[in-house]
C-alpha cells in the first residue's frame, strides 16, 4: 500500500503558481523523464512512498494539489550534513481541497486521509478549478 508525504508549499500563494514553480525547477532526468527535486534535512524512512506514493501541497492552511513521487536521492549539504532530494513527477495534479493546518518540514499522509483527485475532463463538463471545488465544498455539496 502507498505511503503519501504531505508538505507546506512554502511562499506559495496559489495553485497556478505551483505549478509555474514546479515547472521552472523541473528537469528531463535521463532514468526518470521530467522531475522536479525537493530538498529535505530529513529522509523518509519508510519505502512505501516509493510504491506510488505523492507529495500533497498545503497552500493558504488547504492541501490542493499533488505530484506523484518518483525517487529519494541521497545528498550531502555544503555543510557536510546529509540530506536527501524527493524527486516527484514534473505535473502537478489538483486535488479537492482538504484543510489541514501547517507545520514545519513533511509528514507522512496514509491514503485514506488523502484527498482525492479534482475531476476533469476534456469537455467542459466536469472541468473544475480548485476554487470551485472549495466553494462546493463549503456548500457541502463536494
Amino acid at each position: 500500500m502507498p505511503l503519501h508525504i504531505v508538505k507546506v508549499a512554502a511562499g506559495i500563494s496559489s495553485l497556478k503558481q505551483l505549478e509555474q514553480v514546479v515547472t521552472s525547477y523541473s528537469y528531463d532526468d535521463p532514468e526518470f523523464g521530467r522531475v522536479m527535486p525537493m530538498s529535505s534535512r530529513n529522509r523518509p524512512q519508510r519505502t512505501e512512498v516509493l510504491n506510488g506514493g505523492s507529495v500533497y501541497w498545503i497552500i493558504k492552511g488547504k492541501i490542493v494539489a499533488r505530484a506523484a513521487i518518483v525517487t529519494i536521492r541521497d545528498e550531502e549539504r555544503l555543510d557536510g550534513r546529509k540530506s536527501c532530494q524527493i524527486c516527484v513527477e514534473a505535473e502537478v495534479v489538483p486535488t479537492v481541497p482538504f484543510l489541514k493546518r501547517g507545520f514545519q518540514g513533511w509528514r507522512y499522509l496514509k491514503p485514506e486521509d488523502a484527498p482525492a483527485d479534482l475531476i476533469t475532463g476534456d469537455g467542459e463538463a466536469g472541468k473544475g478549478s480548485a476554487e470551485l471545488a472549495a466553494e462546493l465544498q463549503v456548500l457541502g455539496l463536494v
